[in-house]
């Protein structure tokens, strides 16, 4: 399903005018493509594609509008509390 949205995403014009910037954005996804939020709480939920935004090159997925619109509102420390909690949560 990621590589479903990914893939209609390349077909506009951000990727064709861009398209290194977003190479390689498919192997690099944050939080291993689960909820980007649910990560830095410290548990798991899946990610939808529909709900997804690009930070320093990499591709973070959220699990419906309204978590996206909680990230959105410290994106740079949820990263980094997801950073530090990959792939401990995992477990």
């Amino acid at each position: 399903m990621i590589l479903i949205t990914f893939a209609l995403f390349l077909t506009t014009g951000a990727w064709a005018s861009q398209p290194s910037v977003y190479t390689g954005l498919l192997s690099d996804t944050g939080a291993g493509g689960y909820d980007t939020w649910a990560v830095a709480q410290g548990y798991l939920a899946k990610g939808d594609p529909q709900h997804w935004a690009i930070r320093d090159g990499r591709l973070y997925l959220n699990y419906n509008q309204s978590v996206q619109n909680r990230w959105l509102e410290d994106t740079r420390g949820f990263i980094r509390q997801a950073d530090a909690n990959w792939p401990k949560v995992l477990e």
